[in-house]
């Protein structure tokens, strides 16, 4: 379950990035980058979650 949690987090924090490079309203661009952060901050929860199970 971690691994799939993972590879969405990594999916959709790519995402938000692709939108944040495509518009050219600041405002838009930072709110995007600031969900990219979060699901970055995500991933990195989540595999150390599984390097604690020993995966």
């Amino acid at each position: 379950m971690l691994r799939a949690d993972i590879k969405i987090e990594q999916e959709v924090a790519a995402a938000y990035d692709r939108a944040a490079k495509e518009t050219e309203d600041p405002d838009l661009k930072k709110l995007l980058l600031r969900i990219r952060d979060h699901e970055i901050y995500h991933i990195k929860v989540f595999s150390d979650l599984l390097k604690e199970e020993g995966q």
